[in-house]
């Protein structure tokens, strides 16, 4: 192919035919990306400043031929075969990106195993394994990894508390209200409503904090009908009581596709689970079409802008903001056995402390009954510890999700000036300023974004050295399921009838009650 020295716009990259899992990545990762087919109607956003086409052609060999690729190319543009970034791992990286399986994941803290169902895949793992190559790749060939922050300028990271109320104990719920007060502003409760149907007065004092629901009955199902119906019962009955509800979490983390098909039917704008992705960039998930259609969400803006899968596969990408979770809480650290508040303060702190130094959100959780209610210092340790980092973002779940709707209809882009670079991007309707990260090798600039036009001189900039991750850091290893864990599982989330619930709950305290039998000690 011809390779004239023609000035084309390093920035978006143009996306021929790619996995959704590349997509998806870009999109978290910041980097303005647009499907050859949309190139021109993207164009008009930037009239005289985006060129007829992209430097770089990105595709997939395993999906489209070279040749093929080649034939629709204007002179000067690159083409990189995405697939070679597959050579070195033991499963299709782009897959695992979309994957909705989930395994039981364990870490060891101060000698004691403690576990979760969280997603199959370290998500966060691949995808900055995988983009790194793709970086080293483009920079290579004389482009630029110019990507919108995570966090508006001048963050690095951000803190949010997430409190979960599946059941109603008095004396708890006071404590754990009480702790907040303070904290309105990094707490985010959501709350399921029939914990509450017999002393609804109490949610008055949510009133003033950021409030979203977690269903009517803390269940999760496999059928896509019931979590409507449970779902949408519960949003509606915490609305009745006059609170501003936005967003939703699942019960147990779990989510599947029957969830995200329903949490887009309801117009719910972000949910926030540890089954899909855990200690992740949020991201929009990749769906296989829904049976009955999908429906837009009434708070959608008109200019909203998700990724577009440009793959052979029939799926989209959701219009359900996905915000992962740090999957382990208070409650799994007690039922491990662990009870010493020093160990426990130490591993949240470690936590924080590590997510800040790698630049990714700190998303933590717990329960107010017999947990959070009776640790009240935790959340208040937590605070102190994130306090110290002046660069994280404290904030709420619901303006993080509105931030990252604003970040997605960013799409910058970069023509290359003799003196540098000359940056474009729509900055109007801003409620936070954005930034953009500048990356020569592994030293990364933050720039806010403050003009519609600027010029960047990288001689100029402040470039800073990352801290560097091991592959392994926070990284869950696998565990075995036993029968009695898989059994629960399935008593937890299996697709039942209302009229069943009666049932499923006598197994499930037999089953209880015989596991507590069954480890008690043989008496003589």
């Amino acid at each position: 192919m011809k390779t004239d020295n023609i000035d084309l716009s390093l920035l978006p990259l143009e996306l021929n035919i790619v996995p959704p899992g590349l997509e998806l990545a870009l999109a978290q990762e910041g980097i303005s990306a647009v499907p050859s087919s949309d190139w021109e109607s993207q164009r008009k956003n930037f009239p005289s400043k985006m060129s007829e086409r992209g430097k770089f052609v990105l595709y997939d060999s395993s999906m489209t031929g070279y040749q093929s690729v080649c034939r629709s190319c204007v002179p000067g543009q690159k083409v990189i075969d995405v697939s070679v970034l597959r050579n070195g791992w033991d499963m299709d990286p782009f897959q695992a990106l979309i994957d909705i399986q989930t395994r039981r994941g364990g870490w060891k803290i101060n000698a004691t195993l403690v576990t979760e169902m969280v997603s199959r895949y370290p998500k966060d793992v691949i995808r900055r394994k995988l983009l790194q190559t793709l970086r080293r790749t483009i920079e290579d060939e004389g482009g630029v990894w110019l990507c919108v922050s995570p966090y508006p300028y001048p963050y690095r990271s951000t803190f949010n508390f997430r409190i979960d109320y599946d059941e109603y104990q008095a004396a708890d719920f006071t404590s754990i209200v009480k702790q907040c007060e303070t904290l309105q502003s990094v707490t985010s409760h959501y709350v399921c409503a029939s914990a509450f149907q017999k002393q609804p007065q109490v949610l008055g004092a949510l009133k003033e904090f950021d409030v979203g629901g977690h269903g009517w009955i803390h269940r999760t199902f496999r059928d896509r009908m019931q979590n409507h119906g449970n779902i949408q019962r519960g949003m509606q009955w915490l609305q009745d009581q006059n609170l501003d509800v936005d967003g939703f979490v699942s019960p147990h983390g779990i989510w599947n596709r029957g969830l995200g098909c329903v949490l887009e039917d309801l117009g719910i704008r972000f949910s926030s689970e540890f089954g899909l992705a855990h200690d992740e960039l949020p991201f929009y998930p990749y769906m296989e079409s829904c049976s009955s259609g999908r429906l837009q969400s009434s708070d959608e803006p008109a200019d909203f802008v998700r990724p577009q899968s440009t793959s052979v596969h029939s799926g989209y990408f959701s219009s359900v903001l996905q915000i992962p979770v740090h999957p382990v809480c208070l409650g799994v650290l007690l039922e491990a056995g662990i009870c010493d508040p020093s160990i426990i303060s130490e591993y949240f702190l470690s936590v924080i402390e590590r997510k800040f130094q790698e630049g990714s959100p700190v998303f933590l959780y717990g329960h107010p009954t017999r947990r959070l209610g009776q640790w009240p210092v935790v959340i208040s340790a937590a605070y102190r510890a994130a306090q110290q980092y002046p660069q994280m973002w404290k904030t709420t779940l619901r303006n993080f999700a509105q931030w990252w709707h604003q970040r997605n209809r960013l799409c910058p882009v970069v023509n290359r000036r003799h003196d540098g670079y000359e940056v474009f991007v729509n900055t109007s309707s801003q409620n936070w300023t954005a930034a953009v990260q500048f990356w020569r090798g592994d030293k990364v600039a933050l720039i806010p974004l403050d003009s519609t036009r600027q010029l960047l001189c990288p001689e100029f900039l402040d470039f800073q050295s990352c801290c560097s991750r091991s592959e392994s850091d926070g990284v869950p290893q696998s565990v075995p399921i036993s029968w009695k864990t898989k059994l629960r599982n399935w008593l937890e989330v299996e697709s039942m009838s209302e009229i069943n619930q009666k049932r499923i709950s006598r197994v499930s305290q037999f089953f209880t009650k015989s596991q507590r039998l069954m480890s008690e000690p043989i008496r003589k």
